[in-house]
């Protein structure tokens, strides 16, 4: 090929540019990692030893709890005893996860010369790791018990129009807060709920690393969570499973979907580097 062939040139820089992209991903790790601290929380929902007829009630809980879980909490697969050891223990994950993955990509851009921005992701996990823990709680007692839900709902309206108008992008910027608001209720709200923060986290690595095998999988584990940890919310008994999986499916098919994906996204690395030149 001649030096100065302009088509020649380009179709080098183009492939330059697909290999350079390919490179960078490095989803598969934050996938296994995530995948082991689900599993990890199986242990603090397994149902404890409790005579037959014995039931759970949220007054015996401390007060910590409450402020955590203002509206309280709904039905879950294998039965409803929650306890603070879940709270804590997903908030030391949640942030082990986070500060992991974001040192990951940026250890990997060393590696590779190709950095994969953290910047979105980064913003998206802490707005709702954050709302959860202080928005929803503040809100919840200050509007909802306080002043009444109509002002609380003027509050909110007001605040997103505010944000809206001030970004460049409305409608997503609107569309986006207003999710990521409902997303930050049900955690409150859902047992195992934490599972949507990894949810959006798994979206938003799935959004700035264009690749097609980490969105098939950020979707499928998507889905899985909707089937199996909110879906029981409003569907007593839903979906119906194996008696060996029903104290713990709400969190081992989820983390079987990101370690499939981790396991596949490794892999598909590793035959690349094999057939590049």
């Amino acid at each position: 090929m001649n030096s100065t062939d302009p088509k020649g040139l380009l179709d080098e820089l183009a492939r330059l540019r697909a290999r350079a992209r390919d490179d960078r991903h490095g989803y598969w790790a934050p996938f296994l990692l995530f995948a082991a601290l689900i599993v990890g929380a199986v242990p603090f929902y397994l149902r404890p030893e409790c005579p037959p007829g014995c039931s759970w009630s949220s007054n015996g809980m401390p007060e910590l709890w409450h402020w955590l879980h203002p509206t309280g909490q709904g039905m879950r697969i294998g039965g409803y005893f929650p306890s603070l050891a879940q709270d804590f223990y997903w908030l030391a994950a949640l942030a082990v996860g986070f500060l992991a993955t974001v040192w990951w990509y940026r250890w990997r851009a060393g590696r590779v010369g190709v950095e994969t921005s953290t910047r979105l992701y980064a913003q998206v996990t802490l707005f709702v790791l954050a709302l959860p823990l202080l928005g929803v709680p503040v809100l919840s007692e200050l509007f909802f018990n306080r002043l009444g839900w109509p002002l609380a709902l003027a509050a909110v309206v007001v605040a997103v129009t505010a944000a809206t108008l001030l970004s460049k992008r409305k409608l997503r910027t609107a569309v986006a807060i207003l999710l990521l608001i409902l997303v930050a209720h049900f955690l409150t709200v859902i047992p195992a709920g934490q599972l949507l923060v990894i949810v959006v986290g798994v979206l938003g690595l799935a959004w700035v690393e264009r690749s097609t095998l980490c969105t098939v999988f950020a979707w499928l584990f998507t889905a899985t969570v909707a089937l199996v940890v909110v879906a029981p919310i409003w569907f007593y008994d839903w979906p119906p499973l194996p008696a060996a999986l029903y104290d713990s499916a709400d969190l081992v098919l989820p983390a079987a979907v990101l370690a499939i994906g981790g396991i596949s996204g490794l892999v598909a690395a590793w035959a690349r580097r094999k057939v590049s030149p």
